[in-house]
């Protein structure tokens, strides 16, 4: 389903760390990051301002539910907890949604929100066997996951299962606390790491970086102007390229000189 992107200056809510609270913040400009995994559309980001005491803030949002955008989450000023941007927007949005199950108090919510960021890593890895344990040990037979970390994903699953189905035991705030950092951890060896060290690499070895995909822009928005290459005289507006030229017939040809 593709989702309708909202005018360029549409204002978002968001938590301002200077004034906070939630605060109505003015858009200053939005750009649709390209997609770079299975769960759909990029990210849109969105530069704003806080209406408040005038802080500027950087949210982003991706494929809600209902075919609708997911709430604004503030990456800048950082919160000091966000996954990094190589982790799939869907998999960031369900450990949003568990951290704020924890902020909440909600630990059994907290647990089932975990199980379900399992489930959606092993659906992005393509790992399909089921249970849920068996695609987790797909994943380490492909090796995506160390022995260790299947152990301490077997744990989480574990753990969400109990969180799933009534009994007389809830789950604990240190429990919920720590397969939220050993999830984020999970998703941060999987995905961060290997670019991180990648870029390492490259740096080492003198070899030029990784160039990101270029931005998409947003309907409405005015576009870089076009460039062409004059020779002899460098890159110039393509509106400036052409000269046209007078033929015996009377019509026009173009030539490549600027006028």
């Amino acid at each position: 389903m593709t989702l309708e992107l909202p005018h360029p200056t549409a204002p978002v809510v968001v938590h301002c760390p200077e004034c906070d609270k939630p605060v109505i913040a003015s858009a200053a400009g939005r750009v649709l990051e390209p997609d770079t995994d299975v769960w759909g559309p990029g990210d849109l980001v969105t530069l704003a301002q806080c209406t408040g005491c005038g802080r500027a803030l950087v949210v982003t949002q991706g494929d809600g539910l209902e075919g609708r955008w997911s709430d604004p989450v503030r990456i800048y000023p950082p919160t000091g907890d966000q996954l990094s941007f190589s982790v799939p927007s869907k998999l960031r949005d369900e450990c949003e949604e568990a951290r704020r199950c924890f902020t909440s108090k909600a630990f059994t919510a907290t647990a089932v929100m975990v199980r379900r960021v399992l489930e959606g890593l092993c659906l992005d890895q393509g790992a399909t066997a089921k249970p849920l344990m068996n695609a987790l040990k797909q994943l380490a037979a492909d090796g995506k996951l160390d022995g260790r970390l299947l152990e301490w994903a077997q744990e989480l699953r574990g753990l969400g299962n109990h969180g799933a189905h009534h009994t007389s035991v809830p789950v604990q705030r240190q429990d919920a606390h720590d397969a939220l950092l050993l999830t984020e951890a999970i998703l941060t060896y999987v995905y961060a790491l290997p670019t991180q060290f990648e870029a390492f690499r490259r740096r080492r070895a003198g070899e030029p970086p990784l160039l990101p995909p270029p931005l998409t822009s947003i309907p409405g928005q005015q576009a870089p102007p076009t460039t062409a290459t004059i020779p002899g005289d460098g890159p110039a507006p393509a509106s400036q390229a052409h000269q046209t030229e007078r033929g015996a017939a009377g019509t026009h040809r173009e030539s490549g000189q600027i006028r």
